[in-house]
């Protein structure tokens, strides 16, 4: 069949399409690793295939974690003025669930909210 040509002289990789993809938004997006594994998810690339290159990007690039971090920062600090106005807690709810849409893992949400200040707010958020 066609595809399977395609596949055999290399045209037609997922892994490669998924590693490709990871390098472009993980770094660039105000997106955490659990958005972009959902965007390959839902272009079709295998759940495994996935794991396996989002392994090997965390293996190739040890800053990853910290990339996302200083993105999940990034976003805060853009739409923290936003949310000014609002009580402490609610302003912590609104940014925890902002982030937790982008795909930002739990760990990454807390530490956030740390930066905006007060341990209040994380605790609130961790009962959750």
């Amino acid at each position: 069949t066609v595809i399977a040509e395609l596949e055999a002289q290399g045209y037609l990789d997922d892994l490669a399409f998924a590693r490709s993809w990871i390098a472009a938004r993980a770094g660039s997006r105000a997106y955490g690793i659990g958005r972009i594994r959902m965007e390959l998810r839902r272009k079709g690339v295998p759940a495994a295939v996935v794991d396996q290159a989002v392994q090997e990007a965390a293996g190739a690039d040890p800053d990853l974690g910290a990339a996302e971090e200083r993105s999940a920062r990034a976003l805060v600090e853009r739409r923290l003025p936003a949310y000014r106005r609002l009580a402490p807690e609610q302003r912590a709810r609104r940014i925890a669930a902002l982030l937790s849409r982008r795909g930002f893992a739990r760990s990454t949400i807390v530490r956030a909210l740390r930066t905006i200040g007060g341990t209040t707010q994380v605790e609130s958020f961790d009962e959750n």
